[in-house]
């Protein structure tokens, strides 16, 4: 709006800006107007007096005809001074009641203004408390304004609905404190508030106005000088205190027992759409005691909560919903003794009185939650009564195809409460206390854990089930898994692997000592736990043409994929457990150490005086890796992720990428067999003349065990806690600490490989002495000789993670295999 002269008066209403005239400018125009007028009759009596003059007439008429013209121009001179006069006598008046009504209108508009600025203070965000110390920050100060602000403050700001600007063409001074505990701490950035006091008795805000010199002599500055007014200054100061801005806000501002984020009002209140109709209200009309309230639709928010004492009614019957994780779509809270703190009522068709829903597929999410959270007495976290023949007491849906979705959830944190409680009180028809359904695939009807180790679901009757239906162990249903199942009314039981048998069959064997009864595809048999020289196992022997010397063998977990290599010949590799065998057509190499992934898809080989080898696709093709080395022996873990190799008279190198890059650790030695836990972490290396080490962090670091004994190759179990060790030409050692401790076992031979099952217990060792295959079912407490052959120089051996076979190579007139696979058989050592 254009700047007008002082004695012009804009009138501010709520439609925009007008103009309007003052007291002194409507003086002023009408003496212009009597003026303009006594010069018109002036020139008219001029003109008249000319025609007489010329018109003969005696000197009596004409005489008396001048009198009459002088006469009027007195007259219209008379008023004209008058005119003048009275405009110089009443523009100090005038002008001064101009004024008056200009400041009038600045104080009424900086009432306006504080009003407003005070109610939007409780609509910031965190209802006013933005740096959470219980007092409401007046909003900021505006950094944009017409003119120059007051010193230490700033603008009034115009998105509040206050007129920005007052009767002079300034916009509004606007000043603000921060009270309380925490002043200028988080509220904004730049700080457009000034440093109150913790007490709060100081001015919270102050509107100012610069008045018709237009410049502010008047500043604000921290507590406790806040406001501060040169003398004889025009500006105009409205300020208010935290008990004003109370009684200005009609309540809205109410400090309620030092809190700010509580506000109260003692009205009615009506909250309208962008449309015109009333959406929220509260009406205490009806019944003061019980205020009703009208809800369309009420933004969520963070933690909001709504609590009702009353009914709320709607289309759900009570619908809430909240996106915050620790809260409650809808929470009902009953203290009484018999009351119920949610109750849903469905009187017509189809209805539902409660209906419990999660969209949610993550794991535990839950629909309808009851916790029955007393110590004692049989509470109920969530009570289903059905009174009809054919109902439900509860019905719960888990509707989502995928995630670990419940349709009921029942939890009771009672030594006697139940987490749910189904009854059905109906005499006749085939109603059930709790029924569950899911449409999931892989999802349960019913789901019950106990995680003490109790009982997850206890019956005091009978347990029914459908004929031809299967009870299950394992997370495999029907005929592919395993346990009792009901075929036509003949009980049957099935273990893990085995075939479906009747309970009623015939009568399972006797063993004798030192076996073990196991299912087979011909029925129940026994199996020694000590076979010796094939009996309870059988033994697969080939001969290979293209092997060499010094062989070395690994496996994967479940003994399928086999890997051979030979100093100076190619590596061939089998799929079938050793039935039929390819010949890789790799480069003829000093082979020396093969290590293979749980899945036997990542292999690891090492070269004497050459590098090391990757692959990642069991052994199609090869890549080299780190430099030309004295290698002897290395590990892989179970994701071939991590290995580990020794060098002979260097160190031991360290992998943690699949044999992309390698560390050196440890220190020089003549290193020879090297084994890893199924993780890669825990590591146990052994020294030809020297000692065994052992490491946790997969080979940062090492630690001497035991002593020194011309060593010759360890093995772990996939924990890495039992290990056990060879010595040439003494006993085998084990330890069930991880190598912190040693005990020696069997008679010393010319030991040179050892291999393990994944828990430890099953053991198997060659030598190159007696040409013979030993083995071990306790740890390597005893031993047996499981195979002698005939000059066959054994080098090495592999076994699978069960234990139920392993593979030995040897080199004697030809590269010879022997692979065993534990089976039934008719007799067996004594233990």
């Amino acid at each position: 709006m254009a700047e007008w002269p002082e004695n012009i008066c804009p009138l501010q209403s709520a439609i925009g800006d007008v103009v309007c005239l003052d007291l002194l400018t409507i003086v002023n125009l009408a003496f212009l107007a009597i003026f303009c007028l006594g010069v018109v009759a002036g020139v008219c009596a001029l003109l008249i007096w000319q025609t007489r003059k010329s018109v003969p007439h005696d000197k009596k008429k004409s005489g008396k005809s001048g009198s009459i013209f002088f006469t009027l121009f007195a007259g219209v001179v008379m008023v004209g001074v008058l005119a003048s006069s009275m405009n110089i006598i009443m523009r100090g008046p005038v002008t001064t009641m101009s004024r008056v009504t200009q400041r009038t209108i600045a104080e009424q508009n900086m009432l306006a203004s504080g009003k407003l600025a005070i109610m939007a203070a409780a609509n910031q965000p965190g209802s006013g408390d933005c740096d959470a110390d219980n007092m409401v920050e007046p909003i900021a100060w505006s950094l944009t304004g017409t003119g120059t602000p007051p010193g230490g403050g700033g603008f009034l700001p115009d998105d509040i609905g206050a007129s920005p600007t007052d009767p002079w063409g300034n916009t509004y001074g606007y000043c603000v404190w921060d009270h309380g505990t925490e002043i200028q701490t988080t509220c904004a950035t730049p700080l457009l508030r000034l440093k109150g006091a913790a007490a709060a008795n100081g001015p919270a805000l102050a509107i100012l106005s610069a008045g018709p010199d237009k410049i502010f002599q008047t500043s604000c500055a921290d507590a406790p000088a806040y406001v501060v007014k040169a003398a004889a200054s025009d500006d105009i100061v409205l300020p208010y205190g935290y008990a004003e801005a109370e009684a200005a806000s009609g309540g809205l501002w109410n400090l309620k027992s030092g809190d700010p984020t509580i506000a109260e009002i003692a009205k009615d209140l009506e909250v309208k759409s962008q449309g015109g109709a009333v959406v929220f209200g509260v009406d205490s009309t009806t019944d003061a005691g019980r205020p009703s309230i009208k809800v369309d639709y009420i933004k969520a928010l963070n933690n909001a909560k709504i609590e009702a004492v009353t009914r709320l009614l709607g289309s759900a019957g009570v619908e809430g919903a909240t996106t915050n994780a620790a809260n409650y779509g809808v929470f009902g809270s009953n203290t009484g003794a018999a009351g119920v703190a949610v109750k849903g009522l469905a009187s017509n068709g189809t209805a539902t009185g409660v209906l419990g829903q999660t969209s949610s597929t993550t794991s535990g999410a839950v629909g309808t939650k009851g916790e029955a959270l007393a110590t004692t007495g049989n509470t109920y976290g969530v009570s289903g009564l059905s009174k009809s023949s054919t109902g439900v007491g509860i019905y719960a849906l888990a509707d989502r195809a995928t995630g670990s979705n419940y349709g009921v959830y029942g939890q009771s944190q009672s030594t006697t409460g139940t987490g749910v409680y189904g009854y059905g009180s109906a005499a006749t028809g085939g109603n059930f206390g709790v029924f569950g359904r899911s449409n999931s695939a892989a999802g349960y009807g019913g789901y019950f854990d106990n995680a003490a180790n109790g009982w997850g679901l206890f019956s005091v009757d009978d347990v029914g089930q459908l004929a031809g239906t299967y009870l299950n162990w394992g997370t495999t249903r029907g005929a592919g898994g395993y346990g009792l199942r009901d075929n036509a009314g003949t009980m049957e039981a099935k273990n893990s692997g085995g075939t479906w048998t009747s309970l009623s069959g015939a009568p399972l064997p006797n063993c004798s000592e030192n076996e073990v009864l196991v299912t087979t595809g011909a029925g129940w048999d026994c199996l020694c736990l000590n076979p010796d020289s094939g009996e309870g196992g059988t033994w697969i022997g080939d001969d290979i043409d293209e092997g060499g010397p010094r062989p070395s063998v690994t496996m994967s977990a479940d003994d399928a994929k086999l890997v051979i290599t030979y100093e100076g010949a190619s590596i061939i590799t089998s799929t079938d457990s050793g039935v039929t065998w390819t010949d890789l057509g790799t480069t003829n190499r000093n082979w020396v150490d093969v290590a293979s992934s749980a899945d036997g898809t990542k292999l690891v080989a090492v070269v004497d005086n050459g590098q090391i080898y990757t692959s990642t696709n069991s052994g199609v093709s090869w890549t080299a890796r780190d430099g030309n080395r004295d290698w002897t022996a290395v590990a892989s873990s179970a994701d071939g992720t991590k290995l580990v190799a020794t060098v002979d008279y260097g160190q031991i190198y360290t992998s943690t990428n699949s044999g992309v890059s390698w560390t050196a650790r440890a220190s020089d030695q003549s290193w020879r067999g090297v084994a890893s836990s199924v993780d890669g972490t825990k590591l146990v290396a052994v020294v030809d003349n020297g000692r065994i080490y052992t490491s946790t962090n997969s080979g940062v670091s090492w630690t001497a065990r035991n002593s020194s004994r011309a060593w010759m190759d360890v093995a772990s179990s996939a924990d890495g806690t039992k290990l056990v060790a060879l010595a040439d030409g003494e006993s085998i050692y084990t330890s069930t600490d991880s190598g912190v401790s040693w005990t020696a076992r069997a008679s010393g031979k010319q030991w040179i490989a050892v291999a393990s099952s994944a828990d430890g217990t099953r053991l198997v060792a060659v030598t190159d002495e007696e040409e013979a295959i030993w083995t071990s079912m306790d740890s390597g407490v005893t031993w047996t000789v499981a195979y002698a052959g005939d000059d066959y120089s054994w080098e090495d051996v592999a076994m699978s993670a069960d234990g139920t076979r392993f593979i030995a190579v040897s080199h004697y007139d030809g590269s010879r295999i022997y692979t065993f696979e534990e089976s039934a058989g008719s007799g067996c050592l004594p233990p």
